[in-house]
């Protein structure tokens, strides 16, 4: 009989680099410095304060790298396929092609003449949504957010750490007698 071991990824047993660690385009050895300055400050001993170190280094992380998540969205932009008009014919392959050359010559027309009537300001446009009061709203929200998160989590190390400073030797039952 042929016995299977299941085999699991480092990244996937520990978490180190999932979705709220370090996203595509971050440094991840920049992620890891920060963790080991966390664990230098902090001291962990034992698996519940290294967890929540580890928590702390993502969220902290995850704080200031939340501009990735706009530069996500941008980079995608260009393959998220926009309607050129309200009714959509596809017929054929080739109509599919000439549909999709006419989109791409109007919207290049509509973004040179909105060069040519900003100027300076075009670059504002240009980033689209990120450069609006309801974005800056979203994006702070966001923020206090990772930050309360973050105050969560240090104070759970700290009673983790508070818990361990506990003698579990001391008697609390009898004082002891003095002579």
């Amino acid at each position: 009989m042929v016995s299977r071991v299941k085999l699991t990824h480092p990244a996937l047993k520990h978490g180190v680099y999932s979705s709220l660690a370090v996203l595509p385009g971050e440094d991840r050895a920049e992620f890891e410095k920060k963790h080991r300055q966390l664990i230098a400050e902090y001291s962990p001993s034992g698996p519940l304060e290294h967890h929540y170190v580890l928590m702390l280094a993502r969220l902290i992380w995850r704080e200031e790298n939340l501009s990735t998540f706009a530069v996500a969205r941008t980079a995608r932009q260009p393959f998220i396929w926009a309607e050129c008009s309200q009714v959509i014919h596809i017929t054929t392959v080739r109509d599919e092609e000439i549909e999709a050359e006419q989109c791409a010559a109007a919207v290049k027309a509509e973004e040179e003449g909105a060069r040519e009537r900003l100027g300076e300001l075009y670059p504002l446009v240009a980033i689209g949504e990120i450069a609006t009061i309801p974005h800056l709203r979203r994006e702070l929200d966001l923020r206090e957010r990772l930050n309360e998160m973050i105050a969560k989590c240090i104070k759970q190390l700290m009673l983790a750490k508070g818990l361990k400073s506990i003698s579990p030797t001391r008697s609390l039952s009898a004082p002891s007698k003095a002579a």
